[in-house]
């Protein structure tokens, strides 16, 4: 969160940086799962449509946010990390429906491979969610 932060209160730092140990802001971001309860979700669905709380519904909110300024900031959801995965890539492993969808939305290569040689399908299948495929297989 402290790399976030940093983006959020100071707009002159790159919103693109990839940090020493190979990660961005949105990839922090993105491997936060968001309105997850039981592990299943529905992509249009939230925490309190799955019997979570009004807390954990307000942190939603606040990552969808965070998520929103960097884009608005510059923040590249097609950059690649060192280990070639996208953010899609990534909210697909973290389980992150609303990245997912937000990625889906922005046009994020659907198709690109990792350096695994792995595209975000086969997240989508390693995350057990089958909205998930569903999303990837109509994209």
């Amino acid at each position: 969160w402290s790399l976030v932060q940093m983006l959020l209160e100071h707009p002159r730092v790159d919103a693109n940086y990839v940090s020493p140990s190979g990660t961005s802001c949105l990839h922090v971001l993105a491997g936060h799962t968001l309105a997850v309860v039981g592990g299943q979700l529905d992509p249009a669905e939230s925490a309190l449509d799955h019997g979570g709380d009004v807390v954990q519904a307000e942190r939603d909110e606040e990552l969808v946010e965070h998520l929103e300024q960097l884009l608005s900031r510059g923040a590249d959801p097609g950059l690649m990390l060192p280990n070639g995965n996208n953010l899609l890539h990534t909210s697909l492993l973290a389980g992150n429906a609303v990245v997912v969808r937000k990625c889906l939305a922005l046009g994020v290569d659907t198709q690109k491979l990792n350096l695994s040689g792995e595209v975000p399908l086969q997240y989508a299948v390693v995350a057990g969610n089958p909205s998930f495929l569903q999303l990837l297989l109509q994209a």
